[in-house]
């Protein structure tokens, strides 16, 4: 499951190319903000990734308040993976 935010295009781009090499589902972070969905099902051992721009060394508001929102959401068992791993570069 790979979750992006895209301002100019190029975040989602890449998030394509990630999800069609990896055949993950490809999750938009402000669509997923507008409809108000934070809850998100995993299967067993399905990776999580996350392609988002950097703003002044730190990562969109709306992508903070959105991880905040899907970390703290009942009916998602993101929260319950371990291990999560940063990729920057």
């Amino acid at each position: 499951m790979i979750f992006y935010f895209t301002a100019t295009g190029n975040s989602k781009y890449i998030a394509e190319k990630i999800a069609a090499e990896t055949s993950d589902r490809l999750i938009d972070i402000a669509e997923c903000v507008q409809a108000g969905n934070f809850a998100f099902d995993l299967a067993d051992g399905e990776a999580v990734g996350l392609v988002v721009p950097v703003y002044w060394f730190g990562i969109p508001m709306i992508v903070t308040e959105f991880l905040q929102m899907c970390l703290s959401s009942q009916n998602s068992n993101l929260s319950a993976r371990k291990s999560p791993a940063v990729v920057n570069g």
